[in-house]
């Protein structure tokens, strides 16, 4: 800083002048600017090398007086003194590795000012060596290798730290240096094949890293083996289950892992991985006969592949078992069926190849076996009754031929159902009625449809018997007997079906529509060669109706009966009369209507013939109608064939002869019923 000085000056005078004393002078001196500036020997430098620092102060007085001081952070260094001419040289200590802030003082003196200089000093590491070395460059996997790294560095300095040990970019293991600067480290699991190995050295507080110069080329050789085989059975039958069991051993003490093949020559039975050295696999694939088995270790990485001595196996067929059976059983007939044969040999390994089919010794087809070991035929249908089945395998190479024990197939008639249907389940009598069965196969419906006969029955009486037609249907038509009826129907099957009966229908019958013949008079007297007018009336019953034929059943000798209608109309439930003319002197119409012409002898003859043939026609009216006139037939029959054989001797024109007689009036409906009444006529001379 500035500073004040009082200076005066005192004249001492001379010979001439006399002393004198100025007045109070002042004088300021004020102190003089300086400039530092340090340069290092190097920077960067390295943390061993040698390191000082050359620092000039220029400015102020000459020459400067004092000396520098050196910093490093807020570390003092040293310091070192001035020279003449402001220069100063400062050697620093080590210092670590990294960025330092290097700081040059001037403290200044009485005639300059302080001045300071302030630079970043780099100290880097030192450079290290590796050097890698190895007691084998071959070995066989699992062999112990030792592999020793050396590091140096630039000045008396051990390094220290870690070295990796590399196999190209993988890490083996690492080892620390000891004081000598080497690390060791031993490898026994190297896998066989060429590796390149290096050493890293990682560096520390002082050293960079490095990495050995030298790379060792280390070869690994796999390690031999030796593969044993052996097998559950030598001698074996086709199919049957084989285990077979391989061990590998190495010739150190590694454990080959991998897999094996077991072959039966050239033919690959299956592959085993190996587990703790032992492979094995099961196997039903041999052939028959000799079979010469290995197995063939395939080497892993580190142990060679190795193939074991021949294990000789003997094979033969295998017997088999056949059975046969059906898809139902008992079968309807027309009904398809599927014979199965499944031959097995009581191992996994399928039968291959053909079974023939027997029906009662008759071969009928063969099946060819699937991958189950089952062969099939189907057939459409079978008759009715017992068949017995065999079925024969062929055998195959591995297989024996074998034979089922008979199957017999037993085949029932096909059931039916019958259904009876009537026309009608209330009739009148006489009413006619139509019965209709239907015979229904029993499950799908087959090909074939039902035959026979349908019996069709009231109680336990055979109404008639119809056939049943290509639909199953069977139709009559029958008039019922009595009041009530119970009506079925028996179908009497056939080669195809069983026969089968309708359930009963009940058939209830009223009374049939009629109607009542009356003639008034009935009786009387007439003298011969006379004619007498009676009235014929007929009644509607049950609103009976239709056309009437009217007749004259058993007229005596030379009488006739003449009509006045010949077809009269009975409406229903009414009545109808018709007049009658009885005359008893017509000989040659005697016994039928009366006519008024002529006839020749032949006519006669003829007409002679007609009482008896009518009366013989009677018998064909219902015979309820007959009972009560049982008598009069029986009179009437006589009187006819007297008439028949005798009468007719010789014609004559007199009229009926003396004597009482007996006729029928006939009428007949339109349904064919009948009715009659009886006439009795006394002829006196």
């Amino acid at each position: 800083m500035p500073q004040t000085h009082n200076i005066s000056g005192v004249y001492s005078g001379d010979d001439y002048d006399a002393v004198s004393t100025p007045n109070t002078p002042v004088a300021e001196i004020i102190q003089q600017a300086t400039a530092l500036n340090v340069i290092p020997s190097a920077n960067p430098v390295t943390v061993f090398a040698p390191l000082s620092f050359s620092a000039k102060l220029t400015g102020g007085t000459t020459p400067p007086a004092g000396s520098i001081v050196f910093m490093d952070g807020a570390t003092s260094l040293g310091s070192v003194a001035l020279d003449s001419n402001g220069n100063a040289s400062f050697t620093a200590p080590p210092l670590a590795v990294g960025t330092h802030t290097i700081i040059a003082k001037f403290a200044g003196d009485s005639n300059d000012f302080p001045s300071q200089y302030q630079l970043s000093e780099i100290v880097d590491l030192a450079s290290s060596v590796t050097m890698l070395g190895t007691n084998t460059a071959i070995a066989k996997y699992s062999t112990p290798i030792t592999f020793t790294a050396t590091v140096t560095g630039v000045s008396s300095s051990t390094p220290t730290g870690n070295v990796e040990f590399m196999d190209g970019a993988n890490i083996l293991g690492a080892a620390p240096l000891s004081t000598l600067g080497s690390a060791t480290y031993v490898n026994s699991a190297l896998s066989a094949g060429t590796h390149t190995i290096t050493a890293v050295y990682e560096g520390d507080a002082d050293y960079s890293p490095s990495t050995s110069t030298q790379i060792i080329t280390e070869t690994i050789w796999q390690v031999p083996t030796v593969t044993v085989l052996s097998a559950s059975a030598t001698n074996s039958t086709s199919g049957a289950p084989i285990t077979l069991t391989a061990i590998v051993a190495a010739q150190e003490t590694t454990v080959p892992t991998g897999t094996v093949k077991f072959m039966n020559g050239n033919i690959l039975l299956g592959t085993g991985t190996l587990s703790n050295g032992k492979a094995t696999i099961t196997t039903t694939n041999l052939g028959v006969g000799m079979d010469s088995v290995t197995a063939i270790y395939n080497g892993d990485s580190n142990d060679e592949a190795s193939e074991s001595s021949a294990v000789a196996i003997t094979v033969v067929q295998a017997p088999t078992t056949t059975t046969i059976s059906s898809s139902q059983t008992p079968l309807p007939t027309l009904t398809p069926v599927v014979v199965a044969a499944s031959v097995s040999n009581g191992s996994a390994q399928i039968p291959t190849g053909l079974v023939t089919f027997s029906e009662d010794s008759v071969a009928i087809g063969v099946g060819q076996l699937d991958s189950t070991g089952v062969a099939t035929i189907s057939l459409q249908s079978l008759p009715a009754g017992s068949h017995t089945f065999v079925a024969s395998y062929a055998g195959d190479m591995l297989d024996v031929p074998s034979v089922s024990a008979p199957f017999t197939q037993t085949v029932q008639p096909r059931s039916t159902t019958n259904v009876l249907t009537t026309s009608s389940t209330s009739l009148t009598g006489g009413q006619q009625v139509t019965l209709i069965s239907v015979i229904s196969p029993a499950g799908p419906p087959p090909s074939t449809a039902p035959t026979g006969n349908v019996t069709f029955m009231s109680g336990n009486t055979t109404l008639a018997t119809s056939p049943v037609d290509a639909t199953g249907v069977a139709t009559v038509t029958a008039i019922l007997p009595g009041t009530s009826a119970e009506v079925s129907s028996v179908y009497s099957g056939d080669a195809n079906y069983s026969s089968s009966t309708s359930s009963p229908v009940e058939v209830a019958i009223g009374p049939a529509p009629d109607f009542n013949l009356e003639a008034t008079p009935s009786s009387w007297s007439m003298q011969s060669k006379q004619h007498l007018t009676l009235k014929l009336t007929l009644a509607s019953v049950k609103n009976f109706t239709g056309a009437f034929s009217l007749g004259c059943l058993g007229l005596p000798q030379n009488a006739t009966c003449t009509f006045s209608e010949n077809q009269p109309m009975l409406p229903a439930g009414g009545t109808q009369s018709v007049d009658v003319t009885v005359d008893t002197g017509s000989p040659l119409l005697g016994g039928t209507q009366a006519r008024t012409e002529q006839h020749t002898r032949s006519d006669g003859t003829v007409l002679c013939l007609l009482p008896g043939a009518i009366v013989l026609g009677v018998f064909g009216l219902r015979k309820k109608r007959m009972r009560p006139m049982k008598g009069l037939f029986i009179a009437l029959i006589s009187l006819g064939l007297f008439t028949t054989l005798s009468g007719c001797g010789s014609i004559t024109s007199n009229g009926t002869p003396p004597g009482t007689y007996h006729f029928l009036i006939t009428a007949t409906g339109p349904t064919g019923i009948s009715q009659f009444v009886g006439i009795t006529m006394t002829i006196t001379q």
